[in-house]
């Protein structure tokens, strides 16, 4: 009676069990309630798997392990989910284990893998997925790279994929201060920006960037850049794009008028003394 009972009180049999039954074990479910609650957008799901999903999910797995994880997995249909925390944090391993393990949601593919895996830096997940037949992208995963400095990867998917990138990727790479990923894209021929890459650039005292987009790109300056420069206190980026500037009579006039406008008087100051 008493090896019966102690087999009756096993845990491992208990889990095994219950297994077979619908529904989700208590102690999986702080995962399996934040998975189901993971933003969509990049941006957002980003923050959210590594301020929210992290702290709970690792602990979780360090005690449960690939068993654990593969009973997880099959039993609910937050597959998605794990797949995206795996891309985002650069785990390779768990990322292979997800897409093998049988689940009740069928998906293994989706464009925010291989973009969330690009804005992070992970090299070696978008190399991963992009040989995976039916893995999609979108211009996210170009332009997270971009805006934030992994040009080895902004590389990779302008040479072997077709998704290509929009003006955020130059305009957010420079706003960042990442002049290697500006000056790639600007020698390429698909890559555009707008002006909110000089205004950024300008506002955040990144000189040498300016000096590359009025030079080399062409653009030219506007009052909203004299203006943020002059509000930070660039007085070195002001003088690099007054000088760039034509009709400057115009251009300190309409500076002039923005800086009063918005209340900016020392960016006025600043302005009236250095645009002369």
């Amino acid at each position: 009676m008493a090896s019966a009972a102690q087999v009756l009180a096993s845990s491992d049999l208990v889990q095994a069990l219950v297994g077979f039954q619908s529904g989700v074990l208590e102690c999986d479910t702080p995962v399996t309630r934040l998975a189901h609650a993971a933003p969509r957008s990049i941006p957002h799901l980003r923050d959210f798997l590594v301020q929210d999903f992290q702290p709970i999910f690792d602990p979780w797995l360090r005690t449960h392990g690939y068993s654990g994880l593969k009973r997880i997995v099959s039993t609910t249909s937050i597959r998605p989910a794990l797949l995206a925390y795996a891309a985002s944090v650069g785990n390779l391993p768990l990322l292979q284990v997800l897409l093998r393990t049988p689940s009740l949601d069928p998906t293994t593919s989706s464009s925010v893998l291989m973009d969330i895996a690009a804005t992070q830096g992970h090299d070696h997940i978008v190399a991963f997925l992009h040989a995976q037949p039916g893995q999609m992208a979108t211009t996210a995963a170009m332009n997270g790279a971009a805006a934030n400095g992994h040009l080895e990867i902004v590389q990779f998917l302008h040479a072997h994929r077709s998704e290509g990138c929009t003006t955020d990727a130059m305009d957010d790479a420079a706003g960042a201060g990442h002049l290697h990923v500006v000056q790639w894209l600007g020698h390429i021929g698909d890559a555009r920006c707008t002006m909110r890459a000089l205004d950024a650039a300008a506002a955040r005292g990144h000189i040498r960037i300016v000096q590359f987009l009025l030079e080399e790109v062409g653009m030219y300056c506007s009052p909203t850049a004299l203006v943020t420069a002059a509000c930070a206190g660039h007085d070195a980026v002001v003088r690099v794009l007054w000088a760039q500037i034509l009709d400057k009579e115009a251009a300190r006039t309409a500076a002039l008028r923005q800086a009063s406008q918005a209340g900016f008087n020392h960016a006025a100051q600043m302005l009236a003394a250095t645009c002369m």
